[in-house]
């Protein structure tokens, strides 16, 4: 099995025993997740080594994994000597409980004699083949009261002296080290030789008794950042750094052995052979402790789909799994809505471009075979991988361009080429009295520019495929769904493709917007009058205001209208500070709107940006001619775009 065919993924952890593998096996997986995994003390790889030439044998890749964050004390031998290397400190230079727990630490991300430690036991487990590396907790899981180890001090003065001294010239005892940032390059106990290259940031922060050392009071927090920061810190560069050494680490002891191994963080990343994105309490609406599956996360799932796909620099396979540490309520639901939120968000987020990896076996008690949800589990991976077809090698189509007769339904739509096929995604999120409620003779229109030959629908809800008449008409598709349960695909095949551009709305412009946290590279984008966008994968849906600055690099898109066209914004999610949008055309605003934080779920958490809080639609008009739009936000913090839409802009 080669990574570009997984379809199915599923969370198998820890797999060592009969049970184990028999509960993993019953389920038609293509990939098994955190198969083993290292956190604190490892049980011996190659005594376990028996269960791989068994999932083997079923064409599976087998999957184990590391932390790199977590470090205990003593753990797997480890002298006191050694802890206190690895261990990474807070402001004072002691070891910081991580979570307040005794004996759990993190470990230093810029010592590379603990990076290598983290190293020794994915060789231990590539030794006996493993495929697939899950590195947990890559960007350290650090505080703002951690990551202030001896190896992290020295990093920073040379981060600043290559910033200041070799980009700006500064000298290492200039004065602006004072007058900028309030370094006392006099006094010896933070700054034993008089210039930058000697700073204890230790003793900075400490003179400064700030309680937050990330604090905007403190002058050189900003140079300093925090572990989470992308572009522009030194803490972003020594995260950048330490999982460039990992990542390259593994490859090359994986080409010692003549082998190829798939690597992940756990969350988006750089570097990486596939994305898996952690899900937690954000991804679900509880009324009581009950589940309310009416409410889409279409643009969420999407929108983290085009991130990973950008930071990956290419179309790696973008997996959710959910994540145990992360307050996620699956464990205290009851089985039928567990059951419920797999039938309509698993498939959702295969709808959205990803996939998703089905719980079978995770940590605290988690077990498909004792909670109730096997048999569903079982279904949708059957469904998936018989229909592996839908979920490979397609590219999106403007669903805008959909009609649904019925409300409540979520689409997204496809046009996959090695099939000669377009496949429309329908989601029901008609749910009440805690139960998906069935949707009837669901009436729906689809753009084509020529008559299809066939139309299937194809559902783990129906007993296999059913074809379905269709009618073709001025330039429309348009069936009928007897009955839409959870989730339906409509596969209509042609004997040529038809052209979007010539078919009704194919001459607007649709542009996804990609929801990665980072500094856009690029932040000017030309629409040529085919459509077409160069570097369209930099489009972020984060227009960033003034609390990341270093990340700020908001769009400025130019068009060259041959006659006068709609732009629309789609507005999705705002920040818990606020935000302030401004749309510029030729340099004078026709959007300016203060907005809030209405719906209270944002917590300053980056990823919750897809909430769909406001899902709204800003449209203003663009005249014939050339003109330059600038996207902007004078507001305290992040708003996020799922879409831009040009409305019958392409010309040819």
């Amino acid at each position: 099995m080669k990574l570009e065919d997984v379809t199915v993924y599923t969370v198998n952890e820890y797999l060592s025993s009969e049970e184990d593998l028999e509960l993993a096996l019953k389920v038609p997986s293509d990939l098994l997740i955190r198969a083993w995994f290292k956190w604190a003390n490892v049980r011996d790889f190659k005594k376990d080594a028996w269960v791989i030439p068994k999932v083997r044998e079923k064409d599976v890749l087998f999957g184990g994994g590391v932390t790199v964050a977590a470090l205990y004390k003593g753990e797997n031998g480890i002298t006191e000597e050694e802890f206190d290397d690895m261990v990474t400190r807070d402001p004072t230079n002691r070891p910081f409980p991580a979570f307040a727990r005794t004996n759990y630490y993190h470990g230093a991300l810029g010592n590379q004699r603990y990076l290598d430690y983290v190293l020794s036991w994915v060789y231990k487990q590539m030794d006996v083949v493993v495929d697939v590396f899950f590195m947990d907790e890559a960007h350290g899981a650090y505080s703002v009261y951690e990551g202030f180890d001896d190896h992290s001090l020295e990093g920073f003065r040379d981060w600043l002296v290559k910033k200041y001294c070799e980009g700006q010239s500064w000298k290492i005892d200039d004065p602006r080290w004072t007058t900028h940032f309030s370094i006392p390059l006099d006094d010896r106990e933070i700054c034993p030789d008089g210039t930058i290259r000697s700073l204890d940031y230790r003793a900075y922060v400490v003179s400064s008794t700030l309680a937050d050392p990330s604090s905007q009071k403190n002058p050189l927090a900003k140079e300093w950042g925090y572990t989470r920061d992308f572009s522009g810190t030194y803490c972003a560069e020594r995260r950048k750094w330490s999982w460039k050494y990992l990542c390259d680490k593994i490859r090359e002891y994986a080409a010692s052995k003549g082998r190829t191994v798939y690597i992940n963080d756990n969350g988006l990343n750089h570097h990486v052979d596939l994305q898996i994105q952690w899900m937690s309490r954000h991804e679900w609406k509880l009324v009581g402790e009950r589940i309310d599956c009416s409410v889409p996360f279409m643009s969420r799932w999407r929108g983290v789909v085009l991130g990973g796909w950008s930071m990956a620099g290419k179309r790696v396979p973008v997996v959710f799994f959910h994540d145990w540490g992360f307050g996620m309520p699956w464990m205290s639901l009851n089985t039928a809505d567990k059951i419920n939120w797999l039938r309509i968000y698993g498939p959702e987020i295969y709808a959205a471009g990803g996939f998703f990896a089905l719980p079978v076996r995770g940590p605290f008690g988690c077990d498909c075979g004792k909670d109730g949800t096997l048999d569903t589990i079982i279904k949708l991976a059957s469904f998936f991988k018989k229909n592996s077809q839908l979920f490979h090698g397609n590219w999106s189509l403007n669903w805008r361009n959909v009609k649904v007769g019925t409300p409540k339904i979520n689409v997204m739509y496809y046009s996959i080429p090695k099939i000669m096929s377009r496949a429309l995604h329908m989601i029901n999120h008609n749910y009440a009295d805690n139960k998906i409620q069935p949707q009837e003779d669901v009436q729906v229109m689809v753009p084509s520019s020529v008559q299809p030959k066939s139309l299937t629908l194809i559902s783990p809800d129906l007993h296999g495929e059913k074809d379905s008449q269709s009618k073709w008409k001025d330039g429309w598709v348009t069936f009928t769904v007897p009955r839409l349960e959870s989730y339906i695909v409509a596969l209509i095949k042609y004997d040529e493709l038809p052209s979007e551009k010539t078919e009704p709305g194919g001459r607007n412009v649709l542009l996804e917007c990609c929801g990665f946290f980072d500094r856009p590279r690029v932040d000017r984008f030309i629409v040529e009058k085919n459509g077409h966008v160069e570097n369209s994968d930099q489009i972020c849906a984060f227009i960033q205001g003034r609390k990341y600055p270093h990340l700020m690099n908001n769009p400025t898109f130019e068009l060259n209208c041959g006659h006068p066209v709609k732009l629309t914004v789609h507005l999705n999610s705002v920040a818990e500070a606020g935000a302030n949008l401004i749309i510029y055309l030729d340099g004078e605003p026709v959007v300016n709107r203060e907005l809030f934080d209405t719906d209270r779920r944002q917590d300053r958490i980056p990823m919750d940006g897809f909430t769909d809080e406001y899902d709204e639609d800003i449209t203003f008009n663009v005249p014939i001619g050339r003109h330059t739009i600038k996207v902007d936000n004078l507001g305290p913090d992040w708003l996020t775009i799922s879409f831009y839409e040009i409305s019958d802009y392409i010309q040819e």
